[in-house]
């Protein structure tokens, strides 16, 4: 610090009898050049209360040195400035005014005189149109200030030869030395700051399974238009949104080369996964495939539809029984058939059937035959079960979803759902169509999902008509 130069040092204790401030005293006192300014109220026998006085000499605090109890000649300047902090409001804000400072923090006082001072200070301020910032910040408050500082840069070499225009976008390398900024071209680094500029250039090989033409069916599907070519070896090139270039190096392996970037490395993963796709996309088969003349008929079905649509009914089934519970597989054929073999209502209801997901193709038949009738109007479509809140019941196969006293019921295949009690109503159908979409192709789905809703509204229908004539 004594050899940095001219400077001005905030030392303590303030009574100077050892420390840094006495030390810096004993350091400064023999040159005339230097100076101390005492500026708190001093207590009889301490250094500060004793050079006030400007004496000729002064102790040296430690008197085991070298030069032993030698006195030290003071030639430095002495005055004194009191910054007592027991002082009035015309004083403070005198004080305050004098510094000039945009922002002014009160750290010291009671609270109710704080704030006084400050609403005066905001007032003097408001006056005057100036934006002065008075804190009061409490004990452990953390006060955060915000300074803007501006920097600015010189542009030179050839990005300063056309001037800009207002708003217009310069882009550059910034250099920073000396808190001196300079915007420059990457050209004219070396020639304006010695250094040089390096790039790095990627290569990453890929295998290819599929023909050159395949490649660039799929990265100008993916990229858009593709740049076509040869490089100095002779090799095909595609050159992909003028990042990455993509070599065929054999008939077995792809090259993929590009200058290391934010951007190009961005476009290089995309290619790489891209490419390391293609076999198995399905465009990939479907540009590869050929139509034959010859037929393709077989002694047997590839897919059995019975079984298809058994399989899809377990499916269905699953979802169902997922969200409520056990589901029963409903054949009102089949309890005819029971009833006209002279059974009583207990063994009925002892044998009764199950549900049975393995359904056989004559049983299928039967279904769909059965279900046809359904989708007719009449009469005697349904039949009516007073035991379960006069829920209709289709004369085909369904299955019987029960929750506490409601119940409803699916038909089968339309999946029509029929149920007096609305929200189960609204709730099986939501599944329904959720387990259809899932199971089904989107194909399926669709055509599926078109019957069901004109068959549920067929059913609700129905239903208004069974209800109408039951209260009648």
């Amino acid at each position: 610090v004594a050899e940095a130069g001219p400077c001005v040092i905030l030392a303590s204790p303030g009574f100077m009898s050892s420390g840094p401030s006495r030390e810096l005293l004993e350091l400064w006192a023999p040159d005339a050049r230097n100076g101390v300014i005492i500026t708190g109220y001093s207590i009889e026998g301490t250094m500060a209360r004793d050079i006030i006085l400007e004496p000729d000499e002064i102790k040296p605090y430690r008197s085991d040195g070298p030069d032993g109890n030698k006195m030290i000649p003071r030639r430095l300047s002495v005055e004194y400035i009191s910054f007592s902090a027991h002082v009035d409001g015309p004083q403070n804000t005198e004080f305050i005014e004098a510094v000039g400072a945009r922002h002014v923090i009160l750290v010291h006082g009671e609270q109710t005189a704080m704030g006084r001072l400050r609403g005066s200070l905001q007032a003097r301020y408001k006056d005057r149109d100036e934006d002065v910032k008075i804190h009061t910040p409490k004990n452990l408050e953390t006060l955060k200030l915000s300074f803007r500082g501006e920097r600015v840069a010189k542009a030179i070499g050839s990005l300063a030869t056309p001037l800009p225009t207002v708003g217009s976008t310069i882009s550059g390398l910034l250099i920073s030395k000396d808190y001196s900024y300079t915007l420059l071209s990457t050209k004219d680094l070396r020639d304006f700051t010695g250094l040089s500029l390096s790039t790095v250039t990627q290569k990453q090989r890929v295998p290819l399974t599929v023909g050159w033409a395949l490649v660039r069916y799929h990265l100008e599907g993916m990229f858009g238009s593709v740049k076509e070519g040869q490089d100095e070896e002779g090799l095909s090139v595609l050159r992909v949104m003028n990042a990455v270039d993509v070599k065929l190096a054999s008939e077995q392996e792809l090259v993929l080369e590009w200058i290391s970037g934010s951007s190009s490395d961005m476009i290089a993963d995309a290619a790489v996964a891209l490419v390391l796709g293609i076999d198995r996309s399905p465009a990939s088969v479907k540009l590869t495939s050929h139509p034959h003349s010859h037929p393709h008929s077989h002694d047997t079905a590839t897919t059995d539809p019975d079984k298809h649509a058994a399989e899809r009914l377990q499916h269905i089934v699953e979802f169902l029984e997922a969200h409520f519970g056990d589901v029963e597989f409903v054949d009102p054929s089949q309890q005819r058939d029971v009833d006209m073999t002279g059974q009583t209502e207990e063994t009925r209801n002892e044998v009764e059937p199950e549900l049975k997901l393995e359904i056989d193709d004559a049983k299928l038949d039967q279904m769909d035959e059965e279900t046809k009738d359904v989708s007719m109007t009449g009469d005697d479509e349904y039949q009516e079960d007073s035991k379960h809140n006069n829920a209709p019941i289709p004369m085909g196969p369904h299955l019987l979803v029960k929750i506490d006293k409601y119940e409803a019921r699916v038909s089968i295949p339309s999946m029509a759902v029929l149920c007096n009690y609305e929200p189960l109503r609204r709730r099986t159908n939501a599944v329904l169509e959720m387990a259809i979409a899932t199971i089904d192709t989107l194909a399926d789905s669709y055509e599926v999902t078109g019957q069901n809703n004109a068959s549920t509204q067929s059913a609700k229908e129905d239903t208004k008509e069974i209800m109408m004539e039951s209260s009648a």
